[in-house]
């Protein structure tokens, strides 16, 4: 295990206990949790293929053990109509989130089947239209065949998101040819239009507006950002014969300035990648609706842990994170 992993595992032996503590003692508070998941893997071998940026890095069975934790622990999983709807305001509910249109999503379709969760789905849709690699997966797969470690090609990856999805696309062409942007497989491959309207036919799948292209909006003027939005909904509407209700971030970076913007396009809500439980109280209010909160789990990792640190009142090792991604978002717009 890298200094890294050594890190990680002591923050989760402390963190362990308090979270424990809190759940035997307060119990589950009520909101809504929402997961963000981008892949699903048959198994680890596959996820580390170095095809493509592992991110979650969280198998078929990885999922399954999510799933049955929080069923155990008295939470129902929702879908998008069901948020929009508003939720009890005494209950526990989670909402799973697929971001980008990995063709490897198909994969959760028998297991949600088998234990009926809905799911969702936000489509980045030029990589659907164009069929090309996501730019953090086309880094992550030139560097590995340099020999470069998954560390070293995290801290590029994380230097280059203050850039536009067209600078980055022409930073790894100009260093690699045009190539590094084909896809490897069906593992790291985006869905086709055909593939999203199969999925999004499912009757536990919604789908959503992700950009056309994937870009951080953060690093583009309010015009631009609103044309990338706008061509990814009206790409969406021609895919799916109807309009979208719900956006998420790309990366999860927002400003308050985007917030109009959304709701004159007519977006219900608007989810991020802030690691905060949603109040059903204030979740749909005119403020919070377009920035909902989400956290993400990680495979190999104690998933019974992290799931408890989301369902308790405080996780020291879960303030550090979010303490981690509110710091590089404010490096990024330095």
């Amino acid at each position: 295990m890298d200094l890294k992993g050594r890190i990680k595992s002591g923050l989760m032996v402390l963190d362990r206990p308090i979270v424990r503590w809190q759940l035997r003692v307060l119990g589950d508070r009520p909101g809504l949790i929402s997961l963000l998941c981008h892949s699903v893997f048959t198994d680890r071998a596959q996820a580390h293929c170095r095809n493509l940026d592992p991110l979650e890095d969280l198998t078929l069975e990885d999922y399954q053990r999510i799933f049955e934790h929080f069923g155990a622990a008295g939470y129902q999983f929702v879908s998008e109509e069901q948020v929009l709807a508003g939720l009890d305001p005494d209950g526990r509910f989670v909402w799973l989130t697929f971001d980008d249109g990995y063709y490897n999503n198909f994969r959760i379709l028998p297991l949600i089947e088998k234990l009926k969760i809905p799911a969702q789905l936000y489509v980045s849709t030029d990589h659907v239209l164009e069929g090309k690699s996501f730019w953090w997966d086309a880094l992550y797969r030139a560097r590995s065949r340099q020999g470069r470690t998954p560390d070293e090609i995290y801290r590029e990856a994380e230097a280059l998101k203050s850039k536009t999805n067209r600078e980055l696309e022409a930073i790894l062409v100009g260093e690699f040819g045009s190539s590094v942007l084909t896809p490897a497989s069906d593992i790291d491959r985006p869905m086709t239009a055909e593939e999203v309207r199969q999925f999004a036919s499912h009757p536990l799948i919604t789908v959503g507006n992700h950009t056309s292209e994937h870009g951080v909006l953060t690093n583009y003027s309010l015009p631009e950002a609103r044309r990338i939005i706008e061509k990814g909904e009206n790409d969406l509407r021609r895919i799916l014969g109807r309009p979208c209700r719900t956006f998420a971030y790309p990366n999860g970076d927002f400003s308050e300035e985007m917030f109009e913007t959304l709701e004159r396009l007519g977006y219900a809500a608007a989810i991020s990648c802030d690691f905060r439980r949603n109040s059903m109280a204030s979740v749909l209010t005119a403020r919070s609706r377009y920035r909902i909160g989400r956290f993400y789990l990680s495979g190999g990792w104690d998933l019974e842990a992290q799931c408890q640190m989301l369902r308790a009142v405080f996780s020291p090792l879960l303030a550090l994170r979010a303490a981690g991604l509110r710091a590089r978002r404010r490096a990024r717009r330095r």
